[in-house]
Protein backbone atom coordinates (compact mmCIF):
# COMPACT_ATOMS: atom_id res chain seq x y z
CA UNK A 1 0.00 0.00 0.00
CA UNK A 2 1.12 3.48 -0.91
CA UNK A 3 -1.73 6.23 0.63
CA UNK A 4 0.12 8.73 1.16
CA UNK A 5 2.00 8.14 -2.11
CA UNK A 6 5.45 8.63 -1.24
CA UNK A 7 6.63 5.24 -3.04
CA UNK A 8 5.33 6.76 -6.29
CA UNK A 9 6.65 9.91 -5.53
CA UNK A 10 9.91 8.81 -5.32
CA UNK A 11 9.90 6.46 -8.23
CA UNK A 12 8.50 9.29 -10.93
CA UNK A 13 11.91 11.09 -9.18
CA UNK A 14 14.16 8.08 -10.05
CA UNK A 15 12.25 7.48 -13.48
CA UNK A 16 12.35 11.41 -14.53
CA UNK A 17 16.19 12.45 -12.37
CA UNK A 18 14.46 15.23 -9.97
CA UNK A 19 15.53 15.74 -6.80
CA UNK A 20 13.82 15.02 -4.03
CA UNK A 21 12.76 16.57 -0.16
CA UNK A 22 11.94 13.72 2.12
CA UNK A 23 11.34 14.06 5.61
CA UNK A 24 12.92 10.83 7.05
CA UNK A 25 13.18 8.85 10.60
CA UNK A 26 16.80 7.01 10.78
CA UNK A 27 15.84 3.36 12.02
CA UNK A 28 15.83 3.90 16.74
CA UNK A 29 15.75 7.72 16.02
CA UNK A 30 13.11 9.64 17.85
CA UNK A 31 12.72 12.52 15.33
CA UNK A 32 12.79 13.10 11.59
CA UNK A 33 15.35 15.36 9.38
CA UNK A 34 14.87 16.83 5.55
CA UNK A 35 16.78 15.74 3.40
CA UNK A 36 17.12 16.77 -0.47
CA UNK A 37 18.39 13.36 -2.15
CA UNK A 38 18.93 12.73 -5.77
CA UNK A 39 17.49 8.83 -6.04
CA UNK A 40 19.35 7.14 -8.30
CA UNK A 41 17.48 3.58 -8.57
CA UNK A 42 14.69 1.91 -5.80
CA UNK A 43 14.70 -1.35 -4.66
CA UNK A 44 12.44 -4.10 -2.97
CA UNK A 45 14.11 -6.44 -0.81
CA UNK A 46 13.30 -7.97 2.39
CA UNK A 47 9.99 -7.43 2.86
CA UNK A 48 10.42 -3.20 2.41
CA UNK A 49 11.05 -0.72 -0.65
CA UNK A 50 14.25 1.21 -0.76
CA UNK A 51 15.52 4.06 -2.40
CA UNK A 52 19.65 4.39 -3.21
CA UNK A 53 21.22 8.00 -4.03
CA UNK A 54 23.11 10.94 -3.22
CA UNK A 55 22.03 12.51 0.13
CA UNK A 56 22.83 15.98 -0.04
CA UNK A 57 22.79 16.77 3.65
CA UNK A 58 25.75 13.91 4.00
CA UNK A 59 27.20 14.70 0.65
CA UNK A 60 27.52 10.88 -0.07
CA UNK A 61 25.43 7.97 -1.65
CA UNK A 62 23.24 6.77 1.21
CA UNK A 63 20.00 4.20 0.77
CA UNK A 64 16.65 4.88 3.06
CA UNK A 65 14.10 2.57 3.62
CA UNK A 66 10.91 4.29 2.10
CA UNK A 67 8.32 3.35 4.51
CA UNK A 68 10.66 5.16 7.28
CA UNK A 69 9.99 8.86 5.07
CA UNK A 70 7.22 10.14 6.27
CA UNK A 71 6.68 12.79 3.02
CA UNK A 72 8.31 13.44 -0.46
CA UNK A 73 8.21 16.08 -2.89
CA UNK A 74 10.01 16.65 -5.88
CA UNK A 75 12.45 19.69 -5.99
CA UNK A 76 13.66 22.24 -8.88
CA UNK A 77 16.14 20.93 -11.25
CA UNK A 78 17.66 18.00 -12.59
CA UNK A 79 20.63 15.64 -11.61
CA UNK A 80 22.62 13.44 -13.14
CA UNK A 81 23.51 9.35 -12.16
CA UNK A 82 27.27 9.28 -12.04
CA UNK A 83 28.56 6.67 -14.29
CA UNK A 84 30.59 5.11 -11.77
CA UNK A 85 27.47 4.21 -9.45
CA UNK A 86 27.23 0.34 -8.78
CA UNK A 87 23.84 -0.42 -7.50
CA UNK A 88 25.13 -4.08 -6.74
CA UNK A 89 27.03 -2.31 -4.34
CA UNK A 90 23.54 -1.54 -2.53
CA UNK A 91 21.93 -4.44 -3.77
CA UNK A 92 22.27 -7.80 -4.37
CA UNK A 93 20.69 -11.46 -4.05
CA UNK A 94 17.41 -9.71 -2.82
CA UNK A 95 19.55 -8.04 -0.37
CA UNK A 96 19.90 -4.31 1.29
CA UNK A 97 22.80 -2.81 2.29
CA UNK A 98 22.95 0.16 3.50
CA UNK A 99 26.64 0.63 3.39
CA UNK A 100 26.75 3.50 6.68
CA UNK A 101 27.09 2.91 10.10
CA UNK A 102 27.39 -0.66 9.49
CA UNK A 103 28.03 -2.99 12.67
CA UNK A 104 29.54 -6.40 13.65
CA UNK A 105 27.27 -9.06 14.58
CA UNK A 106 27.89 -12.68 15.75
CA UNK A 107 25.02 -14.82 15.73
CA UNK A 108 25.39 -18.26 16.50
CA UNK A 109 23.95 -21.25 14.95
CA UNK A 110 23.02 -24.53 16.63
CA UNK A 111 24.31 -27.81 15.01
CA UNK A 112 20.53 -28.64 13.98
CA UNK A 113 20.43 -25.98 11.28
CA UNK A 114 24.26 -25.20 11.07
CA UNK A 115 24.43 -27.01 7.81
CA UNK A 116 22.03 -25.16 6.39
CA UNK A 117 23.08 -21.36 7.34
CA UNK A 118 26.18 -22.07 6.16
CA UNK A 119 25.09 -22.96 2.66
CA UNK A 120 23.39 -20.16 2.80
CA UNK A 121 25.84 -17.75 3.79
CA UNK A 122 26.73 -15.24 2.02
CA UNK A 123 26.71 -11.60 1.29
CA UNK A 124 27.31 -9.08 4.19
CA UNK A 125 29.10 -12.45 5.74
CA UNK A 126 32.51 -11.60 7.32
CA UNK A 127 33.37 -14.78 8.74
CA UNK A 128 32.41 -18.02 9.84
CA UNK A 129 33.91 -19.92 12.59
CA UNK A 130 33.33 -23.85 12.92
CA UNK A 131 32.77 -25.15 16.62
CA UNK A 132 33.46 -28.34 17.95
CA UNK A 133 29.77 -28.48 18.86
CA UNK A 134 28.76 -28.92 14.85
CA UNK A 135 26.95 -25.38 15.44
CA UNK A 136 28.75 -22.31 13.65
CA UNK A 137 29.30 -18.16 14.87
CA UNK A 138 28.65 -16.03 11.64
CA UNK A 139 29.87 -12.25 11.96
CA UNK A 140 27.62 -10.61 10.08
CA UNK A 141 27.73 -6.96 9.13
CA UNK A 142 24.66 -5.16 8.85
CA UNK A 143 23.39 -1.59 9.41
CA UNK A 144 20.23 -2.16 10.43
CA UNK A 145 19.94 -3.50 13.96
CA UNK A 146 16.21 -4.97 13.02
CA UNK A 147 17.12 -6.79 9.96
CA UNK A 148 19.74 -8.78 12.14
CA UNK A 149 17.11 -9.16 15.27
CA UNK A 150 14.84 -10.37 13.12
CA UNK A 151 16.73 -12.85 11.35
CA UNK A 152 17.95 -14.43 14.41
CA UNK A 153 14.18 -14.79 15.96
CA UNK A 154 13.29 -16.66 12.81
CA UNK A 155 15.36 -19.61 14.09
CA UNK A 156 13.67 -19.45 17.51
CA UNK A 157 16.33 -21.34 20.15
CA UNK A 158 18.40 -22.22 17.05
CA UNK A 159 20.27 -18.64 16.54
CA UNK A 160 21.62 -16.49 19.45
CA UNK A 161 23.12 -12.96 18.86
CA UNK A 162 26.47 -13.09 21.05
CA UNK A 163 27.59 -9.67 20.65
CA UNK A 164 26.78 -6.55 20.51
CA UNK A 165 25.14 -6.89 24.24
CA UNK A 166 22.51 -4.22 23.01
CA UNK A 167 21.65 -6.13 19.85
CA UNK A 168 21.46 -9.32 22.75
CA UNK A 169 18.80 -7.15 24.72
CA UNK A 170 17.38 -5.76 21.72
CA UNK A 171 16.44 -9.75 21.38
CA UNK A 172 14.67 -10.24 24.36
CA UNK A 173 12.51 -7.24 24.38
CA UNK A 174 11.24 -8.37 21.01
CA UNK A 175 10.75 -11.92 22.39
CA UNK A 176 9.17 -10.79 25.35
CA UNK A 177 6.66 -8.27 23.38
CA UNK A 178 5.98 -11.31 21.25
CA UNK A 179 5.02 -13.86 24.47
CA UNK A 180 2.99 -10.84 25.92
CA UNK A 181 0.97 -10.31 22.85
CA UNK A 182 0.46 -14.63 22.30
CA UNK A 183 -0.68 -14.79 25.73
CA UNK A 184 -3.02 -12.14 25.63
CA UNK A 185 -4.71 -13.55 22.16
CA UNK A 186 -8.09 -14.68 21.83
CA UNK A 187 -8.75 -17.78 20.53
CA UNK A 188 -9.50 -16.37 17.33
CA UNK A 189 -5.91 -15.31 16.91
CA UNK A 190 -4.20 -17.82 18.39
CA UNK A 191 -3.87 -19.95 15.57
CA UNK A 192 -2.29 -17.08 13.93
CA UNK A 193 0.33 -16.87 16.77
CA UNK A 194 0.97 -20.53 16.24
CA UNK A 195 2.05 -19.89 12.59
CA UNK A 196 3.90 -16.95 12.96
CA UNK A 197 6.28 -17.14 16.35
CA UNK A 198 8.72 -19.61 15.88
Amino acid sequence: PDAEGIRETLITATRERRPCAIHYVKGGAEDGSVRVIHPYVMAYGEGAWYTVGHCNTKNEVRTFRVDRVLAADHTDGKFEVPADFDPTKHVQAGKIYLGTDEREVRVRYSPRISRWVRERAGWGVMEIEEEGDGSVVICHRVADPHWVVGHALQYGGEAEILEPADLRALVLEVAEGLAGEREGCSPLTEGVYEQEVP
